[in-house]
């Protein structure tokens, strides 16, 4: 019976310090991953303030170019409401003619 004590004792001694492991190894990857986080917050923000003043420099130096990349863009959001138009006017139309249709079957 002393045997199986012992033997129990020494089983539970072995596993306190693998859970021990485990634990500090959880705190420490947990604390590795709170500090790679913060420094890449802080890399996200240095990186925009960076990306902000090359646009700002950029558009400056090429006023022209951003003119005209400006109009373009409004082309096409032109072009895209226009197109939006047309449909919405054929769809009516299509519908209109289905229902004189439909009324006109509706009588025979």
């Amino acid at each position: 019976m002393l045997h199986g004590v012992a033997i129990g004792h020494i089983m539970r001694r072995e596993l306190l310090k693998r859970w021990n492991a485990v634990v500090r190894l959880q705190r420490a990857a947990r604390h590795f991953l709170k500090r790679l986080n913060k420094f890449w917050s802080n890399m996200h923000g240095a990186i925009l303030a960076q990306a902000a003043w090359r646009g700002y420099r950029f558009r400056t130096a090429n006023r022209g170019l951003v003119r005209l990349v400006r109009k373009r863009v409004l082309a096409r959001l032109v072009v895209g409401r226009v197109t939006k138009l047309q449909a919405l006017s054929r769809g009516r139309a299509v519908r209109e003619a289905f229902l004189a249709l439909c009324r006109a079957t509706s009588r025979v």
